[in-house]
């Protein structure tokens, strides 16, 4: 499109649309809507293909790995989803371990 992914995000934000970030326990490839509440608003969750780099089979595999249960560490997710290294630092700095794991980039 014409208009870069981080331009769309901020004039949502300003026009009042709640945006969360890539998260590697909620995210799926393309950005998807998220129940707010009961009053029938919607969060936009940002999608996995917004990670830099990060290649849609790696995607696949983060979403085929975590349906039974959630990861609880990078560690976590390396082993079961079989991420190779490069893909877990584009998550990681992508931030996309702090909303579910509580690691800043760097400390990713």
């Amino acid at each position: 499109g014409f208009y870069l992914p981080a331009q769309i995000v901020r004039d949502a934000q300003a026009h009042g649309v709640e945006i969360r970030p890539v998260c590697i326990n909620a995210s799926r490839w393309d950005c998807t809507l998220e129940p707010i509440g009961e009053d029938g608003r919607f969060a936009v969750r940002l999608g996995l293909r917004l990670v830099k780099g990060l290649a849609n089979a790696d995607a696949a595999a983060i979403v085929a790995a975590r349906t039974d249960e959630p990861f609880a560490s990078i560690d976590d997710l390396w082993h079961r989803a079989g991420m190779p290294s490069a893909a877990l630092i584009q998550l990681a700095e992508a931030d996309a371990f702090r909303s579910s794991l509580g690691l800043a980039r760097r400390e990713a």
